[in-house]
């Protein structure tokens, strides 16, 4: 039996617990880790050489929260009781979530290392079956696609306002990225043309359902089709997805069975994100959301999106301290009584994205922040109104919702870090952000704005890591904001700014501290053209070209 014991994940409080005899989810945390065989300074032994490489190549420790748990512990609880089923842990949250009767609990809590016993779903859904993972596709048609700029008509619109269509005549398709999507299901994709691709090419590195213990992804839904599609669907002529080179990991974590809303769903998300941790991808991509359940004790409230209290946003904010780029949908929420974000788009590091239709406006349904401590959400926002689709019948459609405008910046990320390695996952996360359309002044609505790859390159290159200041965005279309980039050293400077013929058109003095990193220049007086911005802090001079429009 494959129980899948090296998968991972969290919890919360307790609950309503139900009757005696009736078999239920249940998440045991753990007291310690006391007793685990691993140990820091082996890390190969429970990371890929690829997490290992990403963590080296970020300047992250690998610390006790990367120790799996004691294993003891796990076959001790699984064997407690004939009526126990014990089938994934999790390293960053200590705990290991089983199935079995709710008398049960009580001889768990008897365990010396054994802080609680939280019921998160009603139930028995997890089984011993597994299906086979994968599954080639043979006989089709495998698409020749490195570098070229081919029409693609459903999907020129979407691409061409994030820039996508720019980047892959660059050449970045997302080749050497490995994306994670965690979602419903996956209906169609082993059949559909416009994935042979992954099959052929062996870019589909990995399936998993953690609903129900197996490997078939290809059943329940075809949201994360659509989702994938987005990403990854190619045919020249036909549909373009953002990162058609990249390579993916599928997993289901979303339960879409009736009256299946309950917590269990986060902590599915939080074991697959440990393993595409541990497995070494680069970007999460999660077009879902959560905030109110079937059961009213386990309900969020807005108050707590503050980006520590949901799981899977904790959950998101430490496989983003590990070195992920963690995309998530910001929510559909805007047109209703909620009107605001879903965990884990409150995440602090969680980089949340809105909606907006294929002129650039706002779709009411948007989810909406700021985040119930201020910060702003969404972050950004790209089209995912009436955008192309590839459904479970492998028929391009029309889909609406952050559900497909997330995995369009997942696209356009993966690109961007392609275009440049040597970026951290935060790093990417600022330029992405700070070069967006409305970067100067975001708001509660769309965030900082729209990303574009051209902005992104722009904003990047005039970033250099030994200059004092990085100016953003670029283009621009009124505002210029000056960041200092080490306020310890720089704390005050000469700013003139000349046309492209060399007269001065503007002189200040500006002063930063770590409360004021940023100044805001007004250039809504000034006609459209390039400006050389002129600083002058301790001695040094930064000069950046910056282009009005």
């Amino acid at each position: 039996m494959n129980r899948c014991s090296w998968l991972v994940i969290a919890v919360v409080l307790g609950f309503s617990v139900p009757s005696i005899g009736q078999i239920n989810r249940y998440v045991v945390h753990l007291a310690d880790k006391n007793g685990t065989p691993y140990s820091i300074d082996r890390p190969l032994e429970f990371l890929s050489i690829k997490s290992f490489e990403r963590r080296q190549r970020q300047q992250i420790d690998i610390t006790d929260q990367d120790l799996p748990i004691n294993p003891t512990y796990f076959e001790e609880i699984d064997n407690l009781s004939v009526t126990i089923d014990a089938f994934y842990a999790s390293k960053w949250f200590n705990n290991i979530l089983i199935q079995c009767e709710a008398g049960d609990v009580s001889k768990i809590l008897l365990l010396p290392y054994v802080s609680e016993v939280e019921y998160v779903a009603p139930g028995e859904r997890l089984t011993f079956d597994d299906v086979g993972r994968g599954g080639g596709v043979s006989g089709r048609k495998n698409h020749r696609r490195r570098n070229q700029r081919v029409a693609a008509a459903a999907t020129d619109a979407q691409n061409e306002m994030i820039g996508i269509d720019v980047m892959h005549s660059n050449g970045f398709t997302g080749e050497g990225i490995d994306i994670a999507i965690m979602d419903a299901g996956f209906q169609g994709v082993t059949g559909i043309s416009y994935f042979s691709h992954l099959y052929n090419e062996n870019k589909l590195k990995f399936t998993y359902d953690f609903v129900t213990n197996g490997s078939n992804v290809y059943q329940y839904s075809d949201h994360g089709t659509k989702v994938l599609s987005t990403l990854s669907g190619f045919s020249p002529g036909e549909f373009i997805g953002g990162a058609y080179d990249a390579n993916y990991l599928l997993f289901i974590t979303e339960d879409v069975c009736n009256s299946c809303e309950h917590r269990i769903e986060e902590y599915n998300w939080v074991y697959a994100a440990e393993f595409a941790d541990s497995a070494g991808v680069d970007i999460i991509s999660t077009s879902l959301g959560y905030n109110l359940f079937e059961d009213p004790d386990m309900d969020y409230t807005i108050e707590d999106l503050d980006g520590e209290t949901a799981v899977i946003t904790i959950a998101g904010d430490i496989a983003a301290s590990k070195g992920i780029l963690v995309v998530s949908s910001a929510g559909n929420e805007g047109n209703n009584s909620w009107g605001y974000i879903t965990a884990p788009a409150d995440g602090n590091a969680v980089l949340a994205i809105g909606n907006v239709d294929l002129t650039g406006k706002r779709w009411r349904s948007s989810s909406h922040g700021f985040s119930a401590d201020g910060r702003i959400k969404p972050d950004l926002a790209a089209p995912g109104a009436g955008v192309a689709v590839i459904n479970k019948s492998g028929n391009i459609v029309g889909g609406t919702g952050t559900s497909f405008s997330a995995p369009m910046v997942v696209g356009l990320a993966a690109g961007a870090w392609q275009s440049n390695p040597n970026l951290t996952a935060q790093e990417l996360r600022f330029f992405l952000t700070r070069s967006a359309s409305q970067a100067a002044f975001p708001d509660s609505l769309l965030g900082f704005g729209i990303p574009h790859f051209d902005s992104f390159i722009n904003l990047l290159s005039f970033a250099e890591k030994d200059a004092n200041f990085t100016l953003y965005p670029n283009p621009i279309t009124d505002h210029v904001i000056i960041r200092v980039n080490n306020p310890n050293e720089v704390t005050e400077a000469d700013l003139k700014i000349f046309d492209s013929q060399g007269h001065l058109v503007m002189e200040t003095d500006l002063s930063f501290g770590w409360n004021n990193l940023t100044q805001v220049i007004d250039m809504r007086a000034l006609r459209a053209g390039t400006y050389i911005f002129n600083l002058v802090a301790g001695g040094k001079v930064d000069e950046i070209r910056i282009v009005k429009i």
